[in-house]
C-alpha cells in the first residue's frame, strides 16, 4: 500500500502597499485535502516576518503536522534571509508551547497570565493562575476546538508545561 504524497504549497494572498506587509498561508495537503495551514505576514523590505496563527483539522491533529508547518515556516523564513519572527497576542495554549519549544520569549507581559499545561490520554489539562481568565477561556471557541479541560482537584495529573496566555513571542 502506498502513503499518500503530502504537499506543501505557500500562496500569497495579498499585498499590503501602505504597510509592505505581505499575507501569506502556508498550506498542507494531502492529496486533495488541505490538512491545515499557517498564515504569516513578511516584510521584505524590513527583513521581518509575523506568525499570524495555525490551524490543523481534527482528524489530523496529534500526528506532528503542526511541527511540519513551523518547520517549513522557518525554512520559508531563512530562505527570505528573515530574521526578525514575531506574534500578536497569542491565547491558543497549544500554539504558545509549540512557539515555545522553538525558542520564542514571551514579550509585552504585562498583560499576560501564566498557566500549566499537562496531558493525559487524548484530553490537554490547564490551569490558570487566574480564574476570571479561565472561566474566558473555556467559554470561548478556543477551547472547544481541543480537548482542553480543567484541572479537576480530584485528579493528579502532571503540569510540566507553563506559557503565557495573552503575550506577544520573539525569537
Amino acid at each position: 500500500m502506498r502513503e499518500e504524497f503530502i504537499e506543501l504549497s505557500t500562496c500569497l494572498n495579498k499585498l499590503n502597499k501602505n504597510t509592505g506587509w505581505n499575507k501569506y498561508n502556508l498550506c498542507l495537503y494531502k492529496g486533495e485535502e488541505r490538512v491545515g495551514y499557517l498564515a504569516f505576514l513578511l516584510s521584505q523590505k524590513d527583513k521581518k516576518a509575523s506568525f499570524r496563527g495555525i490551524y490543523v483539522k481534527e482528524k489530523f491533529r496529534r500526528k506532528g503536522f503542526s511541527n511540519l508547518l513551523f518547520q517549513n515556516f522557518f525554512n520559508y523564513c531563512n530562505y527570505c534571509k528573515i530574521n526578525n519572527i514575531h506574534t500578536n497576542k497569542q491565547k491558543k495554549p497549544l500554539s504558545i508551547l509549540i512557539l515555545q519549544n522553538y525558542g520564542f520569549k514571551p514579550i509585552n507581559i504585562k498583560e499576560s497570565q501564566n498557566v500549566r499545561i499537562g496531558f493525559e490520554n487524548d484530553s490537554i489539562y490547564l490551569d490558570f493562575n487566574n480564574k476570571k481568565l479561565e472561566t474566558k477561556f473555556f467559554n470561548s471557541t478556543i477551547s472547544k476546538t481541543n480537548n482542553y479541560k480543567k484541572i479537576d482537584e480530584f485528579k493528579d495529573i502532571n503540569l510540566p508545561y507553563e506559557i503565557k496566555i495573552n503575550s506577544g513571542y520573539a525569537l
